[in-house]
């Protein structure tokens, strides 16, 4: 039995009517429980979740728990492969596509993230960290007024 056989159905429709006035989503929720559609992978995804949230209940992420990362990191090739298949047809996979990009950037600690640093830093008073000098700590460049100057100088 998963997690999700084990929350009363009738309870979580009363709860959803509390907060959703359209009757059409709750008569959805109603088929979606009805037709067990939460067996299967629904419900092994569900239990993994649950699971995280019971050994680190504090868990910001689900990619730091060791048995949600690893799965992800199985699922990662078959992942690339699919978008990269949607895209090479022309099929759009916004959602797959950003969430590999959420992935990359999330394992990955050190990423050319510069551009949008440059961009924040020239539209605000955003600051940065120099990667050759991070003792100097938070550091502004006018990068507008840089450009202009290198533009002017040649």
């Amino acid at each position: 039995k998963g997690y999700f056989d084990t929350i009363p159905h009738d309870r979580l429709i009363t709860l959803i009517e509390e907060k959703v006035s359209d009757g059409r989503i709750i008569e959805l929720v109603k088929q979606y429980l009805a037709q067990k559609v939460m067996d299967g992978l629904s419900a092994r995804l569900l239990d993994l979740i649950m699971a995280a949230f019971d050994r680190m209940p504090d868990l910001r992420n689900l990619l730091l728990d060791p048995q949600c990362r690893e799965l992800v990191t199985r699922a990662q090739k078959g992942w690339r492969h699919t978008v990269r298949t949607g895209v090479g047809h022309g099929i759009p996979v916004p959602a797959m596509q950003a969430s590999l990009a959420y992935y990359d950037s999330y394992r990955t600690t050190d990423l050319p993230q510069n551009l949008t640093q440059a961009q924040r830093d020239a539209f605000g008073a955003h600051t940065y960290i120099r990667r050759d000098r991070p003792e100097e700590g938070p550091v502004h460049t006018d990068w507008l007024k840089l450009a202009e100057n290198k533009k002017s100088s040649t």
